[in-house]
């Protein structure tokens, strides 16, 4: 019954498979001062379609009935949340006397202890540990999403100007402001007509050839 484990197992397989998943949790549990145990389930590219996470949901029903349903276990077992296990956690702490006090002000959480820092974790094997998309490396990755966002503001920006832009060397190409038009001129030294095509290179395609009447001559814009 791992994590990639689909359809229901055998009835004969439940307690076997209950008894190993409550002897890792006891051994788990001796790393910490209460016997209330939060332990996730699940990893990297899991639960990606509905069959696998029902197969999972229902594996793991079938275990924590068969705990819960053996007072002899001396162990209970559900699916909870990040809120029902800190709500339990706190009276088991409480019964204790496992408290500390907190100074008015402060954002400690009663019971608790506050440690604050960098969690980037390390293994002792090989590879580092991976601790989690909000836990390693808070730093940086705030100041990526403030990048991010900021990106996001320019590229929104950016499309806004964009049009106005584009409309500046029409309203330049009509002279309706003094000083701001460009000319190129072309003139023929023969004493016979010629046609022939003239290039010239500019930095933007809204441009406007006029002839010595003033009349709009036909051109192309194209990039190199």
């Amino acid at each position: 019954m791992g994590q990639t484990s689909s359809g229901n197992q055998p009835v004969e397989n439940i307690q076997e498979r209950a008894l190993k998943l409550l002897d890792q949790y006891r051994k788990k549990l001796t790393l910490y001062r209460t016997n209330t145990l939060l332990v996730p389930l699940g990893g990297d590219f899991c639960y990606i379609s509905i069959d696998e996470a029902e197969a999972q949901f229902q594996n793991y029903r079938t275990l924590f009935d068969y705990i819960n349903s053996n007072p002899s276990l001396n162990a209970e077992a559900h699916f909870g949340t990040l809120d029902e296990y800190f709500r339990t956690l706190r009276g088991k702490a409480d019964r204790i006397n496992y408290s500390l006090p907190v100074e008015a002000g402060s954002d400690q959480i009663g019971g608790f202890s506050s440690l604050s820092g960098d969690f980037f974790t390390y293994a002792d094997r090989q590879l580092d540990y991976w601790s989690g998309y909000y836990i390693s490396r808070p730093f940086f990755k705030a100041v990526d999403r403030v990048l991010e966002q900021t990106l996001r503001a320019v590229e929104f920006e950016s499309e806004q100007v964009r049009s106005k832009y584009d409309v500046r060397p029409v309203f330049k190409a009509i002279d309706a402001r003094e000083g701001t038009s460009q000319y190129v001129e072309f003139s023929n030294p023969l004493e016979q007509n010629r046609e022939e095509i003239a290039m010239l290179i500019v930095n933007m395609p809204d441009v406007t050839i006029l002839d010595s009447n003033w009349t709009c001559v036909r051109s192309q814009a194209s990039s190199e």
